[in-house]
Protein backbone atom coordinates (compact mmCIF):
# COMPACT_ATOMS: atom_id res chain seq x y z
CA UNK A 1 0.00 0.00 0.00
CA UNK A 2 1.06 3.59 -0.60
CA UNK A 3 3.03 5.17 2.25
CA UNK A 4 2.07 8.65 3.48
CA UNK A 5 3.75 10.86 6.04
CA UNK A 6 2.49 11.55 9.58
CA UNK A 7 0.89 9.64 12.43
CA UNK A 8 -0.70 6.48 11.13
CA UNK A 9 0.43 7.46 7.65
CA UNK A 10 -3.02 8.42 6.33
CA UNK A 11 -3.88 11.97 7.35
CA UNK A 12 -3.30 13.30 3.82
CA UNK A 13 -5.30 10.58 2.05
CA UNK A 14 -8.63 11.89 0.70
CA UNK A 15 -9.89 8.74 -1.05
CA UNK A 16 -12.44 6.91 1.16
CA UNK A 17 -12.30 3.77 -1.00
CA UNK A 18 -8.52 3.59 -0.56
CA UNK A 19 -8.93 3.94 3.21
CA UNK A 20 -11.62 1.25 3.36
CA UNK A 21 -9.30 -1.11 1.45
CA UNK A 22 -6.43 -0.25 3.80
CA UNK A 23 -8.59 -0.99 6.87
CA UNK A 24 -9.63 -4.32 5.36
CA UNK A 25 -6.05 -5.36 4.51
CA UNK A 26 -4.63 -4.25 7.86
CA UNK A 27 -7.31 -6.17 9.74
CA UNK A 28 -6.47 -9.27 7.67
CA UNK A 29 -2.75 -8.83 8.42
CA UNK A 30 -3.42 -8.60 12.16
CA UNK A 31 -5.50 -11.79 11.97
CA UNK A 32 -2.60 -13.58 10.22
CA UNK A 33 -0.15 -12.41 12.90
CA UNK A 34 -2.50 -13.61 15.63
CA UNK A 35 -2.78 -17.01 13.92
CA UNK A 36 1.02 -17.21 13.73
CA UNK A 37 1.33 -16.48 17.45
CA UNK A 38 -1.08 -19.29 18.22
CA UNK A 39 0.62 -21.86 16.00
CA UNK A 40 4.33 -20.98 16.18
CA UNK A 41 5.22 -18.75 19.12
CA UNK A 42 5.88 -21.58 21.61
CA UNK A 43 8.68 -23.03 19.47
CA UNK A 44 10.14 -19.78 18.09
CA UNK A 45 13.11 -17.76 19.26
CA UNK A 46 11.95 -15.19 21.85
CA UNK A 47 13.75 -12.34 20.10
CA UNK A 48 11.98 -13.23 16.88
CA UNK A 49 8.62 -13.36 18.67
CA UNK A 50 9.33 -9.92 20.13
CA UNK A 51 10.08 -8.65 16.64
CA UNK A 52 6.77 -9.97 15.33
CA UNK A 53 5.02 -8.27 18.25
CA UNK A 54 6.64 -5.01 17.19
CA UNK A 55 5.32 -5.51 13.68
CA UNK A 56 1.81 -6.02 15.06
CA UNK A 57 2.05 -2.81 17.08
CA UNK A 58 3.09 -0.91 13.93
CA UNK A 59 0.21 -2.42 11.95
CA UNK A 60 -2.27 -1.51 14.70
CA UNK A 61 -0.94 2.05 14.66
CA UNK A 62 -1.53 2.29 10.91
CA UNK A 63 -4.99 0.75 11.29
CA UNK A 64 -5.89 3.35 13.89
CA UNK A 65 -4.68 6.12 11.59
CA UNK A 66 -6.69 4.79 8.63
CA UNK A 67 -9.85 4.51 10.71
CA UNK A 68 -9.48 8.02 12.12
CA UNK A 69 -8.95 9.49 8.67
CA UNK A 70 -11.96 7.61 7.29
CA UNK A 71 -14.13 8.85 10.17
CA UNK A 72 -12.92 12.41 9.56
CA UNK A 73 -13.76 12.20 5.86
CA UNK A 74 -17.24 10.86 6.66
CA UNK A 75 -17.89 13.71 9.09
CA UNK A 76 -16.60 16.28 6.62
CA UNK A 77 -18.79 14.84 3.87
CA UNK A 78 -21.82 15.04 6.16
CA UNK A 79 -21.16 18.73 6.84
CA UNK A 80 -20.60 19.41 3.14
CA UNK A 81 -23.79 17.56 2.20
CA UNK A 82 -25.80 19.49 4.79
CA UNK A 83 -24.50 22.78 3.39
CA UNK A 84 -25.16 21.65 -0.18
CA UNK A 85 -28.75 20.69 0.66
CA UNK A 86 -29.39 23.99 2.40
CA UNK A 87 -29.82 22.47 5.85
CA UNK A 88 -29.80 25.02 8.62
CA UNK A 89 -31.28 25.54 12.09
CA UNK A 90 -34.86 26.77 12.15
CA UNK A 91 -36.61 28.70 14.90
CA UNK A 92 -40.28 27.84 15.45
CA UNK A 93 -42.42 30.30 17.41
CA UNK A 94 -45.33 28.67 19.23
CA UNK A 95 -47.37 31.88 19.04
CA UNK A 96 -47.60 31.51 15.27
CA UNK A 97 -49.02 27.98 15.41
CA UNK A 98 -52.73 27.21 15.42
CA UNK A 99 -54.14 24.99 18.14
CA UNK A 100 -55.96 21.86 17.00
CA UNK A 101 -57.93 19.20 18.87
CA UNK A 102 -56.02 15.93 18.94
CA UNK A 103 -57.75 12.52 18.77
CA UNK A 104 -57.41 12.18 22.57
CA UNK A 105 -59.43 15.39 22.97
CA UNK A 106 -56.79 17.88 24.15
CA UNK A 107 -55.72 21.02 22.34
CA UNK A 108 -52.26 20.69 20.79
CA UNK A 109 -49.99 22.72 18.57
CA UNK A 110 -47.44 21.05 16.32
CA UNK A 111 -44.16 22.98 16.38
CA UNK A 112 -41.28 20.97 14.94
CA UNK A 113 -42.92 18.43 12.65
CA UNK A 114 -42.43 16.91 9.21
CA UNK A 115 -43.86 19.08 6.47
CA UNK A 116 -42.98 22.29 8.29
CA UNK A 117 -39.40 21.43 9.26
CA UNK A 118 -37.12 18.90 7.49
CA UNK A 119 -36.80 16.79 10.64
CA UNK A 120 -36.25 13.05 10.79
CA UNK A 121 -37.11 10.79 13.72
CA UNK A 122 -38.03 13.64 16.09
CA UNK A 123 -40.81 16.20 16.53
CA UNK A 124 -42.18 18.49 19.21
CA UNK A 125 -45.34 20.31 20.15
CA UNK A 126 -47.38 21.82 22.98
CA UNK A 127 -50.37 20.44 24.85
CA UNK A 128 -52.96 22.26 26.97
CA UNK A 129 -54.76 20.46 29.81
CA UNK A 130 -57.40 22.61 31.55
CA UNK A 131 -58.23 22.18 35.21
CA UNK A 132 -60.63 19.30 35.79
CA UNK A 133 -59.95 17.59 32.47
CA UNK A 134 -58.62 14.15 31.57
CA UNK A 135 -57.55 13.13 28.08
CA UNK A 136 -58.97 10.06 26.45
CA UNK A 137 -56.77 7.04 27.31
CA UNK A 138 -54.56 6.25 24.34
CA UNK A 139 -51.20 4.87 23.27
CA UNK A 140 -48.51 5.57 20.69
CA UNK A 141 -47.75 2.22 19.05
CA UNK A 142 -44.42 3.17 17.46
CA UNK A 143 -43.47 6.39 19.23
CA UNK A 144 -41.66 7.22 22.46
CA UNK A 145 -42.78 10.47 24.08
CA UNK A 146 -41.17 12.84 26.58
CA UNK A 147 -43.50 15.22 28.45
CA UNK A 148 -42.19 18.41 30.07
CA UNK A 149 -44.73 20.45 32.04
CA UNK A 150 -43.95 24.18 31.98
CA UNK A 151 -47.04 25.50 33.80
CA UNK A 152 -49.14 23.82 36.49
CA UNK A 153 -49.03 20.24 37.72
CA UNK A 154 -50.38 17.11 36.05
CA UNK A 155 -51.11 13.49 36.70
CA UNK A 156 -50.35 10.89 34.06
CA UNK A 157 -52.28 7.65 34.38
CA UNK A 158 -50.74 4.61 32.70
CA UNK A 159 -51.51 0.91 32.43
CA UNK A 160 -49.03 -1.94 32.69
CA UNK A 161 -49.06 -5.27 30.83
CA UNK A 162 -51.50 -6.72 33.38
CA UNK A 163 -54.01 -3.89 32.82
CA UNK A 164 -53.23 -2.38 36.22
CA UNK A 165 -53.42 1.41 36.35
CA UNK A 166 -50.72 3.59 37.92
CA UNK A 167 -50.48 7.35 38.48
CA UNK A 168 -47.48 9.69 38.19
CA UNK A 169 -47.59 13.23 39.56
CA UNK A 170 -45.27 15.58 37.67
CA UNK A 171 -44.64 19.29 37.39
CA UNK A 172 -42.30 21.96 35.98
CA UNK A 173 -38.73 20.84 35.37
CA UNK A 174 -39.53 17.12 35.42
CA UNK A 175 -39.21 15.07 32.22
CA UNK A 176 -41.69 12.19 31.96
CA UNK A 177 -40.70 9.45 29.51
CA UNK A 178 -43.56 7.36 28.11
CA UNK A 179 -42.37 4.32 26.12
CA UNK A 180 -44.12 3.35 22.91
CA UNK A 181 -47.04 0.99 23.32
CA UNK A 182 -47.87 2.02 26.92
CA UNK A 183 -51.51 3.13 27.35
CA UNK A 184 -51.78 6.43 29.25
CA UNK A 185 -53.67 9.68 29.60
CA UNK A 186 -53.00 13.13 30.97
CA UNK A 187 -55.21 14.14 33.90
CA UNK A 188 -55.49 17.49 35.71
CA UNK A 189 -57.23 17.24 39.09
CA UNK A 190 -55.73 20.56 40.19
CA UNK A 191 -57.03 24.13 40.05
CA UNK A 192 -54.42 25.48 37.62
CA UNK A 193 -54.41 24.75 33.89
CA UNK A 194 -51.43 22.79 32.57
CA UNK A 195 -49.21 23.73 29.66
CA UNK A 196 -46.80 21.01 28.58
CA UNK A 197 -44.24 20.44 25.86
CA UNK A 198 -43.98 17.02 24.22
CA UNK A 199 -41.09 15.54 22.25
CA UNK A 200 -41.83 12.56 19.99
CA UNK A 201 -39.55 10.00 18.36
CA UNK A 202 -41.73 10.34 15.23
CA UNK A 203 -41.11 13.10 12.69
CA UNK A 204 -44.89 13.66 12.49
CA UNK A 205 -46.07 15.19 15.74
CA UNK A 206 -49.45 13.84 16.82
CA UNK A 207 -49.77 11.25 14.06
CA UNK A 208 -49.36 8.05 16.08
CA UNK A 209 -52.38 7.99 18.43
CA UNK A 210 -54.58 4.97 19.15
CA UNK A 211 -57.52 5.53 21.51
CA UNK A 212 -58.29 3.08 24.33
CA UNK A 213 -61.88 3.88 25.38
CA UNK A 214 -62.02 0.57 27.26
CA UNK A 215 -59.80 2.15 29.94
CA UNK A 216 -62.16 5.06 30.71
CA UNK A 217 -63.82 3.24 33.66
CA UNK A 218 -60.41 3.17 35.38
CA UNK A 219 -60.12 6.94 34.97
CA UNK A 220 -63.56 7.41 36.54
CA UNK A 221 -62.66 5.13 39.46
CA UNK A 222 -59.40 6.98 40.01
CA UNK A 223 -61.21 10.34 40.06
CA UNK A 224 -63.70 9.19 42.67
CA UNK A 225 -61.10 7.30 44.69
CA UNK A 226 -58.48 10.09 44.85
CA UNK A 227 -57.94 11.66 48.24
CA UNK A 228 -55.98 14.71 49.28
CA UNK A 229 -55.94 16.28 45.82
CA UNK A 230 -57.20 19.77 45.11
CA UNK A 231 -59.76 18.51 42.61
CA UNK A 232 -62.51 20.49 40.95
CA UNK A 233 -65.97 19.29 41.92
CA UNK A 234 -66.45 17.78 38.46
CA UNK A 235 -63.81 16.05 36.37
CA UNK A 236 -64.46 15.73 32.64
CA UNK A 237 -62.78 13.68 30.00
CA UNK A 238 -62.12 15.12 26.58
CA UNK A 239 -63.00 13.92 23.13
CA UNK A 240 -62.75 15.54 19.73
CA UNK A 241 -66.36 16.71 19.86
CA UNK A 242 -66.26 18.30 23.30
CA UNK A 243 -66.13 17.39 26.98
CA UNK A 244 -68.32 15.00 28.91
CA UNK A 245 -68.92 14.56 32.62
CA UNK A 246 -66.90 11.80 34.17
Amino acid sequence: MEQADGVGGYQHIDNPEYLRTAVHELNALIAELDDWYTAESLDADLAFVAGVHGVKVAVLRRLQGARRRLDWLRAADSVTSAARLGRRPQLVNASTKRRLTAPHGLEVASLVTAGDVPCGGISSGMVWLPAGLAAQPHLHADTDVIVLVSTGEAMTLWWDGHARMHAIHHGPGEHLFIPRGVPHCGYNPFAQAVVAHEFWSDARFGADVQLRPDLLPDVRRHRHGSAGLAEPSVLTYADSSGSRAC
